[in-house]
């Protein structure tokens, strides 16, 4: 069975890219919406393993769909993964700590460390 990844990114150039590249290279079906308001409504749909999401976005930004998401207790356990162009790869790696169930990336993404990263994460859920 594959495991399954949201991407919620108003840039669909890195919506488009992260799926192509996870379902490509990895066991993955992924799923892409361009607002956190679509993206709260895709998670409860799509029940997804991980959400990767970027943090300036319209209508609904990245923090604000997260904060929404922890308060439904049919997603509230879904893993986040924030993409941000805001710091520095530099910054973010002195951030200790940003832990489960979030985890920040910094973008450009590299596409090798975040599959690294999904995986570790869709490794820990339960069976």
């Amino acid at each position: 069975m594959k495991n399954r990844i949201l991407v919620v990114d108003d840039e669909k150039d890195i919506c488009f890219s992260l799926k192509e590249y996870f379902e490509k290279f990895g066991n993955f079906e992924v799923e892409a919406c361009y607002n956190g308001l679509d993206g709260l409504k895709k998670a409860k749909e799509f029940k997804p393993d991980v959400i990767l999401l970027d943090i300036m976005m319209p209508e609904m930004d990245g923090p604000e769909m997260a904060c929404t998401l922890r308060q439904d207790k049919e997603i509230k356990d879904i893993p986040l993964v924030f993409l941000t162009s805001l710091v520095s790869k530099e910054e973010l790696s002195k951030q200790k700590h940003i832990t489960e169930p979030y985890y920040m990336m910094a973008k450009p993404v590299e596409l090798d460390k975040i599959m690294k990263l999904v995986n570790k994460i869709v490794s820990k859920k339960p069976q």
